[in-house]
């Protein structure tokens, strides 16, 4: 019973306590003065899946609300198509060696048929 859950005004359960992670502080105080807290749309901009789906006007509102950041997803996704294609690159070599290579032992192993007849 490791996972029982604990809800407001139930006792909790001996095997359960507090997570004290800094990462996951969300208590008063953590922003600083004068400051709004940071969320997650401060960190990231959208998904791949999520740019494909949206209009352009949308995309468009996004990219002018945070420019560095639209310009960081799309170095990151120029990165990411190089990465690609050097990796796609590399193992067409590696079949295609591996493929001459296992096609010339087939071709050892089959049994020399006599020109005869």
């Amino acid at each position: 019973m490791s996972n029982v859950l604990t809800f407001p005004g139930n006792h909790p359960a001996s095997n359960v306590r507090e997570l004290h992670n800094v990462s996951f502080n969300y208590g008063v105080g953590t922003a600083r003065p004068g400051r709004k807290r940071a969320n997650m749309h401060t960190f990231v901009f959208r998904s791949y899946e999520l740019i494909l789906a949206s209009s352009e006007a949308a995309l468009v509102r996004d990219v002018r609300c945070d420019t560095q950041k639209a310009a960081s997803k799309l170095n990151a996704i120029r990165q990411q198509i190089k990465r690609d294609r050097e990796h796609a690159a590399a193992r067409e070599d590696l079949l295609t060696r591996a493929e001459a290579k296992l096609a010339a032992a087939v071709d050892a192993a089959r049994p020399i048929r006599s020109v005869e007849g």
